[in-house]
């Protein structure tokens, strides 16, 4: 993960663009930009860069969680703020060999960007999981503070909508 984050960081700045999703020819570019000396798992290099213009709500959600406990311990001087780097590492919600959902049902075109709110995660998932998605209904019972953290991340993913 610290050789593979600066390399995609590297592409969006040379190339003006995150690797698309399910797209082979980003693969090997992100492959051809990596340090000669670098060892990288080529399953793991393969999910990085068909993942890598994805978004999920519930990895965000981590985040801002995370920053926001930061941020009142910085503000606040009772505790001392990370000084490091943080990574999140979901790599068994991801389609592939290490999840029961198959990767290879997933094809370029299900993973299409359509300029909508749920790009981020159709880029991960594939446009037959969001659309199962908003078919679903859920009724909240007890939507008092985590409730409604939850309603807020089901209705950012697009559930029942």
């Amino acid at each position: 993960m610290n050789i593979r984050l600066p390399v995609s960081h590297y592409i969006i700045f040379q190339y003006g663009r995150s690797p698309e999703p399910r797209n082979d020819e980003d693969v090997k570019l992100l492959k051809h930009e990596l340090p000669a000396e670098a060892k990288v798992d080529e399953k793991l290099l393969k999910m990085f860069s068909y993942q890598a213009s994805g978004n999920l709500v519930s990895i965000a959600s981590i985040v801002g969680g995370i920053a926001a406990q930061e941020a009142m311990k910085a503000i606040t001087h009772h505790m001392t703020p990370l000084r490091q780097f943080v990574y999140i590492d979901c790599l068994e919600a991801l389609p592939g060999d290490w999840s029961p959902y198959d990767n290879e049902k997933l094809t370029a075109n299900d993973c299409k960007m359509k300029n909508n709110r749920y790009d981020g995660q159709v880029a991960v998932f594939g446009q037959a999981f969001q659309d199962a998605l908003a078919k679903h209904n859920f009724f909240i019972v007890g939507a008092g503070a985590i409730g409604c953290e939850l309603l807020k991340n089901l209705a950012m993913m697009g559930v029942g909508c």
